[in-house]
């Protein structure tokens, strides 16, 4: 972990209470301990007890002292490591956010070799040369390396067959019930109504679109008697290409109004059940244009939608086999893959399933109220095998699909590589 600071830390200016760095802290422990040279020395034993715990070469130990004042520095040791391996890895990330992202990463890569790999390399380099086999090797030196190699196959061999993900189950059909122009609630169904297609779920009232129906109205009424007077005065007949103009202008605004009327109904655009619905919306009260009130489903069958990270998308694909488990504890639904979204979703429109509502999907709120995703995820729609699973409801929850196998180092590649190029932009 670096070499040892040399000279008097009091003289340098610096302070600390620590005794796992090189400060005062540790030279008020070594002074207590009667122990000159602390690290060195806890570390050589530190390194003796590991050796001898995993292969037993039978070496002597680099001092010898009691039982108590030996743990003691052992564990001292191992103290010193794990808090070492913390504090130069929070370096590394305070260095990579310190600086720009292609010059961060540089000294992240330095930082992390040099402090926490070079070490770790060394004292691996050190066992290597120690292991002979020979027909008196103890059982351990043939144990360890045993284990260590179906260590290292279990993370090279592809036995991850499933790619993990938040999902949402809700109805096939969905459709939020808004407001289309702003307007006076005239009136309402209520939450659980069953409504055919076609049929009005809400209706307002706006009399500035009332008014200029009947300004145009007016205008337009006004303009046809001009018309029809002046086709019988020569000198007013020059005049008829502007009030030919003037009437198509008031036409057009009829027909905007017009528009505008038709969107003061909101009509069921398939047959469902309204589930929901605001119980503040009550007849006479005042609403915004775009305002949701609730939500028409089609209450005859359910579909799960999956939203599954970058670096697993490659391996899904259409009609693999997937079980959704629902997050409130109801029973588990078994599906298949019967779309998978072209490209990333760059905003949310779950919100059940936003880190900001305590969902699983990173996701941060934009000044508009939109949701925007922090991380690329594809959106993979499934559809159960059985259609009898009961009345849809939108529930949050896990999803597991069947997908191609792959090792834990392959994928902890693929997400270095995605984390790479991200954070360098590329």
């Amino acid at each position: 972990f670096g070499p040892p600071v040399q000279g008097n830390p009091h003289s340098s200016g610096k302070s600390g209470i620590n005794p796992l760095m090189r400060f005062d802290g540790y030279f008020l422990m070594s002074d207590a301990l009667d122990v000159p040279n602390l690290q060195d020395r806890s570390f050589a034993l530190g390194r003796w007890r590991l050796r001898e715990w995993l292969f037993g070469f039978g070496d002597p130990p680099p001092e010898r002292l009691p039982l108590p004042r030996a743990t003691l520095l052992i564990g001292y040791a191992v103290a010193c490591w794990v808090y070492r391996f913390g504090l130069f890895l929070g370096i590394a990330v305070l260095v990579y956010h310190l600086t720009f992202k292609l010059m961060g990463i540089g000294l992240m890569t330095v930082e992390v070799g040099w402090f926490i790999v070079r070490p770790i390399v060394m004292e691996l380099n050190v066992w290597r040369r120690r292991w002979r086999f020979t027909p008196t090797t103890p059982r351990r030196l043939v144990v360890v390396p045993l284990l260590v190699v179906c260590f290292v196959g279990a993370l090279i061999l592809p036995w991850s067959d499933g790619v993990h993900a938040p999902a949402l189950e809700r109805a096939i059909r969905q459709t939020p019930v808004l407001t289309l122009e702003p307007g006076r609630l005239r009136q309402i169904l209520p939450n659980g109504t069953a409504v055919a297609a076609g049929q009005v779920v809400l209706t307002l009232d706006a009399p500035d679109i009332a008014h200029d129906q009947q300004a145009a109205l007016a205008e337009i009424t006004g303009l046809r008697a001009r018309l029809a007077g002046q086709g019988f005065d020569k000198e007013a007949q020059q005049d008829l290409p502007q009030a030919w103009h003037s009437l198509e202008a008031a036409y057009a605004r009829l027909r905007g109004a017009e528009a505008r009327a038709t969107q003061l109904e909101f009509r069921a655009p398939f047959s469902g059940r309204l589930v929901d619905m605001s119980r503040e919306a009550v007849a006479s009260i005042w609403l915004p244009r775009r305002e949701r009130l609730g939500f028409l489903v089609d209450d005859t069958a359910v579909l799960v939608e999956a939203f599954v990270g970058e670096i697993d998308i490659e391996r899904v694909h259409l009609d693999a086999k997937a079980r959704f488990s629902p997050e409130d504890g109801g029973d588990a639904i078994d599906l298949r893959v019967t779309a998978i979204a072209p490209g990333a979703e760059r905003f949310l429109d779950a919100p059940i399933l936003a880190s900001v509502h305590g969902g699983p999907v990173a996701a941060q709120r934009l000044a508009d109220g939109r949701l925007e995703t922090r991380d690329a995820v594809y959106r993979v729609r499934l559809e159960p095998v059985s259609s009898h699973l009961g009345t849809p409801q939108i529930r949050r929850g896990s999803i597991r699909i069947a997908a191609d196998a792959t090792s834990p180092v392959a994928e902890a590649w693929r997400r270095a590589v995605a984390i790479l190029m991200r954070e360098a932009g590329l």
